[in-house]
């Protein structure tokens, strides 16, 4: 691991939800930079896809639906602290969950340290 950085262990359902996250932020130049840089980390390479069963499908309404089988793959995923610092953040004020991914939230906030309030 390189100094300062920040390793997370994390889900497939948390990383896409993390790219989900990233993908919306707004920002300056350096906002963007680290942002893409932290995506960058978290989309999942053509061996992770393969190796969680990934695929896109397109619903009859013609919206993309992401899906895997692997449901408990673990990665982990090493992030530079200024971009560790930019996903706990984002992922902190992010006001797109749902209420029926709840536990999974809750469980994603943990293992970041963000802490309940």
């Amino acid at each position: 691991m390189t100094e300062g950085a920040q390793t997370f262990e994390l889900t497939t359902w948390e990383r896409m939800a993390l790219v989900n996250v990233l993908g919306e932020i707004c920002g300056n130049l350096i906002t963007l930079r680290r942002a893409g840089k932290a995506m960058d980390a978290m989309e999942l390479s053509e061996e992770e896809r393969v190796l969680v069963h990934f695929q896109t499908v397109v619903k009859s309404s013609g919206e993309l639906q992401h899906q895997w089988l692997d449901k408990v793959h673990v990665f982990d995923v090493e992030l530079d602290a200024a971009a560790a610092q930019l996903v706990v953040q984002a992922a902190q004020q992010y006001a797109g969950w749902a209420v029926s991914d709840l536990a999974l939230v809750e469980a994603l906030m943990a293992k970041l340290g963000v802490e309940a309030t």
